[in-house]
């Protein structure tokens, strides 16, 4: 019993150090420190509205193509069903 209890302590705390370390880092761009749009990229990303590079770059001065802004409008709108309707 101690050991089933010490197993799922274990996990817990090792569940809490990971999430903490990815919330510390995950939101925190190499090429953002110091732009004049740092808090406001922050704010987005912990929203989950935007995201960097794979690389953990973000790219604040590099121009966003029409999808990059419609997936960011979709997200920040909650607009997640297709529709076949195309409006031109």
């Amino acid at each position: 019993m101690v050991k089933k209890w010490g197993r799922k302590l274990l996990s817990l705390a090792l569940a809490l150090v990971l999430a903490l370390a990815m919330s510390v880092t995950a939101f925190a761009f190499s090429d953002t420190r110091g732009h004049w749009a740092e808090e406001t990229i922050r704010a987005m990303t912990e929203k989950g509205y935007l995201s960097g590079y794979p690389d953990g770059t973000f790219g604040p001065d590099n121009t966003i193509s029409r999808a990059e802004f419609m997936r960011i409008l979709t997200s920040m709108y909650g607009l997640t069903e297709r529709s076949d309707a195309y409006i031109l």
